[in-house]
């Protein structure tokens, strides 16, 4: 680069504080938006985290299909935020400190520089500039660095949701979370200090996924706006949710359907899950409903990797099982009578291990074992008692029976 070249650039790059110093003065995201238009030349719109709209300048249509759609709304379609998602434009534009030029999916006829706006790490907004022309320089990406400080320096004076106060509830509702919060007299201390009542019952929901922590930013948000009963905290890469006045005879299943549901369209747009504790009414006992809801989403995505919302009663038992699995060599707990079965099984061609684990796992209900079997009674009877020759056991034998039932399940189960 020449002399001249560079003292050029400097000159715009002074000159371009100067006039987002002015619009900082003036205040609103409108007045940095028809600088920022005045510097680049080209379209520029600002959105905050959850791609709603701030400012955009020129107001009038270009043929680009999210510009021309903030106009008639302030934010996106879901099915465009999907494809966003879909493509890695909003990962790419979250995880990098440069801004990023795109020119695919739904920005291939019309590219775009898009920077983000980071506060304390977490991404709360985005600028991008439109470039009709397919073409930008050096200059380019140093006076979008600088619109996107403006930003956040805008974002920071104005952002009534981080509040003095609300930045307190969250730090109690984390520290509440993390079991920071240990006394009644801890309990009675925050929440009257804050004027917070969180009235039973309770119930907790942990959130996460394969996308950036950013993401769980976002839906964290979303929860804070718009559910006054629900107090949320991103704690590493999960997000926690405590709900509190749920009604006396709701069960988790009414509360899916009431509430957990609202946000399902989240979890699906964003690839997450949630795993849902049990509903109790006493917070002290909250990292007991917090263990719950954790293994809820550990083992369900396990169990049922179709589904993204788990409740920790219909996976209680695989819980169970997983904690022995993981603790306890196998060798310790199956019952003998399992492979000496097995190997019967294997030299003679017959069923014995598969009637075995039929009929116990049925309860030992002979009705029912022979419905899914398909045989007679007569060869039921015949079966369970060359069983007990073979294993030298009797199926009166409750604890026998108890210990099969577990060992079927380990079985079923093991990775």
């Amino acid at each position: 680069m020449n002399k001249e070249s560079k003292e050029r650039k400097e000159d715009i790059i002074t000159e371009a504080y100067k006039k987002l110093f002015h619009a900082l003065e003036r205040g609103g995201f409108s007045s940095i938006a028809e600088v920022g238009y005045e510097l680049f030349g080209m379209p520029i719109i600002i959105v905050n985290a959850e791609l709603k709209k701030l400012a955009q300048f020129p107001d009038k249509a270009i043929g680009d299909p999210i510009w021309d759609e903030y106009l008639d709304e302030h934010e996106m379609t879901p099915q465009m935020t999907w494809q966003l998602l879909e493509d890695s434009i909003i990962s790419e534009s979250e995880s990098s400190d440069m801004p990023v030029w795109f020119d695919r999916s739904l920005v291939k006829d019309i590219p775009r520089l898009v920077g983000n706006i980071k506060i304390d790490g977490v991404v709360e907004g985005y600028v991008g500039v439109l470039f009709p022309n397919r073409e930008y320089t050096e200059v380019h990406v140093m006076l979008l660095q600088l619109v996107c400080q403006a930003v956040r320096i805008e974002m920071q004076k104005n952002f009534h949701h981080r509040s003095s106060r609300n930045a307190i509830i969250m730090a109690f509702i984390s520290d509440l979370f993390q079991g920071r919060v240990k006394t009644q007299k801890e309990f009675s201390g925050w929440t009257e200090s804050l004027r917070l009542t969180l009235s039973p019952r309770y119930c907790v929901v942990v959130t996460a996924g394969d996308r950036n922590k950013t993401t769980l930013h976002y839906v964290k948000n979303i929860v804070d706006e718009t559910e006054p009963t629900m107090y949320a905290a991103v704690i590493e890469d999960r997000l926690y949710i405590l709900v509190t006045k749920l009604k006396d005879k709701i069960t988790p299943k009414d509360f899916i359907k009431t509430r957990v549901k609202q946000i399902d369209y989240l979890l699906t747009m964003y690839k997450l899950e949630s795993g849902v504790s049990n509903i109790f009414d006493d917070l002290s006992t909250i990292q007991t409903y917090k263990y719950q809801a954790e293994q809820a989403l550990i083992v369900g995505r396990k169990c049922k990797p179709e589904d993204n919302i788990f409740i920790y009663n219909d996976f209680v038992l695989e819980n169970i099982m997983s904690n022995v699995r993981d603790n306890i060599d196998s060798l310790s707990y199956i019952h003998p009578a399992i492979g000496i079965l097995q190997n019967y099984d294997n030299k003679n061609g017959t069923e014995y291990l598969k009637t075995l684990k039929i009929y116990i796992t049925s309860m030992c209900r002979h009705s029912t074992t022979i419905a899914k079997l398909h045989i007679h009674r007569n060869t039921l009877l015949y079966r369970l008692k060359k069983i007990e020759e073979l294993t030298e056991t009797s199926l009166d034998d409750d604890r026998l029976c108890a210990l099969l039932l577990c060992n079927f399940y380990l079985l079923d189960n093991k990775s």
